[in-house]
């Protein structure tokens, strides 16, 4: 579970790190992309401790990490989503 937390970490560090970028580029404001960094977050610490519990197998696969992207890409559609003034609002 060692090699899990670390690509949960390396995950992480990658959103915090791109987070800037939409919101410079604007794309999204600044609440909304905080609050997908959010989302995020608790998606990780979610999966983490669900992994330990039920994920059989020491290592994630390739598999598991294209999950984990893919609920990266939800919660920044989800972040887009909050944001009022993408709906004209």
């Amino acid at each position: 579970m060692r090699e899990a937390r670390s690509v949960f970490a390396r995950s992480l560090g990658l959103a915090v790190a791109a987070m800037p970028a939409p919101i410079l580029g604007g794309a999204v404001g600044a609440l909304p992309a905080l609050t997908g960094l959010v989302l995020f977050t608790g998606l990780l610490i979610t999966v983490e401790r669900g992994l330990a519990a039920h994920h059989p197998h020491p290592r994630l696969g390739a598999a598991n990490r294209i999950t984990l992207v893919r609920a990266g890409i939800a919660c920044l559609i989800a972040a887009r989503a909050i944001d009022s003034a993408s709906l004209g609002g």
